[in-house]
């Protein structure tokens, strides 16, 4: 595959997103799988990855123990890409928590939130987006 515009790396799992937007993964040593197309933006970690389409729709799947997939509850893994939440802008993750910047410069954090990782001012996890602050630009995004 010569066409790769971005590659995310988990604990055990790849995300491969091509230059037309198609995002593949595989994980020990399986073979290559395509995922979903329309794809601009993607981020692995640990157990969970995430990824923008080209509408600012952002799709997470995989570990959800600690509600860092942002769909409401701590359900176990979610296999097939779950929406979360539209127009963002950009995405960050933690070992068990997820940061959100949207278009309009808001930014959203969700799951474990033992040391205050959130953002919120507080120690309780959050199982959805909350608002954590206005005002962020997104100039560029560590990869």
């Amino acid at each position: 595959m010569d066409d790769i515009a971005q590659i995310s790396a988990g604990q055990t799992h790849v995300l491969l997103l091509t230059t037309d937007g198609r995002l593949y993964s595989w994980e020990d040593n399986t073979e290559i799988f395509h995922i979903m197309d329309e794809v601009k933006y993607i981020n692995a970690n640990f157990n969970q990855s995430f990824a923008i389409t080209n509408d600012g729709q952002l799709w997470g799947w995989g570990a959800n123990s600690d509600g860092q997939l942002g769909i409401g509850t701590t359900a176990t893994r979610q296999t097939a890409p779950m929406a979360i939440m539209p127009d963002v802008a950009a995405v960050a993750t933690g070992n068990n928590h997820t940061l959100a910047v949207t278009t309009a410069g808001r930014l959203y954090a969700w799951g474990g939130n033992s040391r205050g990782q959130l953002g919120d001012g507080g120690t309780e996890s959050q199982y959805s987006p909350i608002f954590v602050m206005d005002g962020v630009e997104v100039n560029r995004i560590a990869r």
